[in-house]
């Protein structure tokens, strides 16, 4: 039941100044992070077709026109408003990826997403490579919203940079309570089995093969790279190979030849086979169905002053991505033009 107010002057607020100490501090903390679980359910719906873009919205009558507001050269589709639009292709050419956009022949972000999975042989370099293309998603689609909300124009270097810094603090974040993070956050040199540039001014190449499992079909791969970490030119080869052995024998020597096509001397060619280099690098006879091959490496080695030397399957696998891809047939024909993400993000993390 309601009773009549009955008043009081305690109840009348006082509205004197409040004294602040002259030395007071403050300290800031942030409201509300972005979880994982948020951010790639944001991912979900792109692929599903689910924000609300103006094609979306023009298809329910809930728009003028389906249209992009920002280019208004094509219809607003999701691939289009975050990877095919005019603004968006620096950012994503201006990432940790360098990524540069092509959708000659996947047309959807779902089966472009799906296919990326496919790429990646590592569940945690799927999942950072992933987190990292959610976030720069995140922020493209709050972008375009400013504009289209806000009138605030779009700028690819402040959403890449609203994206990285994001992510630094989830991360940071995560550690801070004990979230098992740190493998994501660790840079290569900390750890031992990193790929390491070659020195100023020279070059190195990486050689693999992968092998058909129950079968003697296999594929080799030799990837070129400079003292910047660039990729500069590959070459991959469908062969038949009796042995492993002969396989990385084969790829070895594919990684030579390379060198001397490019007339490059003192390049470091580098594998993961220990026998392959021990052999290659030593006087010991091979096995008799490898013997020609190992002449070849010795005499190419000899000839252009070239250095071989072992990594570790995590430090050459770059060109066992790219092998592997081939032996599957998903490699791109223009793989060294447009490299895929899913080898842009091994480049990254080499």
């Amino acid at each position: 039941m309601l009773r009549k107010y009955i008043r009081d002057p305690l109840h009348i607020i006082d509205h004197s100044g409040i004294t602040v100490n002259e030395d007071l501090g403050y300290e800031e903390k942030p409201m509300r992070i972005i979880d994982m679980q948020s951010l790639f359910c944001h991912w979900w719906r792109v692929c599903k077709n689910g924000l609300a873009t103006k094609e979306n919205l023009f298809k329910r009558n809930c728009a003028e026109s389906g249209y992009c507001p920002i280019c208004n050269k094509q219809l607003e589709s999701v691939e289009h408003l975050l990877f095919e639009c005019d603004w968006v292709r620096p950012v994503w050419f201006r990432c940790e990826f360098g990524y540069k956009v092509s959708w000659s022949e996947t047309q959807s972000i779902l089966k472009w997403s799906c296919q990326m999975m496919e790429n990646f042989t590592d569940s945690k370099e799927c999942n950072l490579s992933f987190s990292s293309i959610a976030w720069i998603g995140w922020f493209v689609w709050k972008e375009r919203n400013e504009f289209v909300f806000s009138q605030k124009p779009v700028d690819p270097l402040s959403t890449l940079h609203r994206a990285g810094l994001a992510k630094k603090e989830f991360d940071a974040r995560s550690i801070s309570q004990g979230t098992d993070h740190s493998h994501r956050l660790r840079s290569p040199q900390q750890r031992e089995d990193y790929w390491k540039r070659p020195a100023a001014g020279n070059f190195k190449i990486n050689c693999d093969v992968a092998i058909h499992n129950g079968s003697d079909c296999a594929s080799i791969a030799a990837i070129l790279w400079d003292s910047n970490g660039r990729l500069l030119d590959g070459v991959v080869k469908k062969i038949v190979c009796s042995s492993s052995l002969q396989g990385e024998a084969l790829a070895c020597r594919l990684a030579c030849q390379l060198a001397l096509a490019r007339n490059l001397a003192g390049v470091e060619i580098e594998g993961d086979n220990k026998s392959v280099i021990h052999l290659s690098v030593s006087e010991l006879d091979p096995p008799w169905d490898c013997g020609a091959i190992f002449f070849d490496i010795k005499h190419l080695a000899q000839h252009l002053n070239l250095t071989l030397s072992w990594r570790p399957r995590a430090a050459n696998k770059a060109a066992h991505w790219v092998a592997q891809a081939s032996l599957r047939n998903a490699l791109p024909l223009d793989w060294l033009s447009f490299p895929p993400l899913a080898l842009m993000a091994l480049l990254r993390l080499a």
